[in-house]
């Protein structure tokens, strides 16, 4: 209880993708398991990526995968790792690049959302800013 559990590493993601809290022990309810379990469903088949235009304006951004990949942590009530993952999310190459276009969710065998993740972090991004900010300062 209370290690770091690694997840998947991509080498444009890095820690992005860390899961952070206990290792296990912790039940969920359906309704916590629904939260994160779309953006479980991911195959890893970066067809999000070959979609996506943005990476050909922007070839460093961290892209659909890498970003959907760390909105599952997010959403998994059994990590306490958000603020960490919006501090990378919340740059110039995060979560920002995206536009949302959405063929990233058109091609997804899966039936994952990355355009959502995308969103999604891009609204946590502006939502935990003070509390981000607060944590550098103390």
């Amino acid at each position: 209880m209370g290690e770091d559990v690694d997840g998947s590493r991509t080498p444009d993601g890095g820690d992005v993708l860390r899961a952070v809290g206990p290792a296990s022990g912790h039940r969920q309810t359906p309704g916590e398991l629904a939260a994160f379990k779309g953006f479980a469903e991911c195959i890893d088949c970066m067809l999000c990526y070959a979609a996506c235009p943005q990476l050909d304006v922007a070839p460093d951004f961290l892209g659909p995968a890498v970003v959907a990949t760390a909105r599952r942590w997010d959403e998994d009530s059994r990590d306490a790792g958000e603020l960490d993952r919006a501090d990378v999310l919340d740059t110039e190459l995060g979560a920002w690049p995206c536009i949302q276009i959405g063929a990233c969710t058109q091609v997804c065998p899966k039936g994952v959302d990355p355009a959502r993740a995308l969103r999604d972090a891009q609204r946590v991004a502006t939502d935990t800013w003070d509390a981000r900010e607060r944590r550098r300062t103390t």
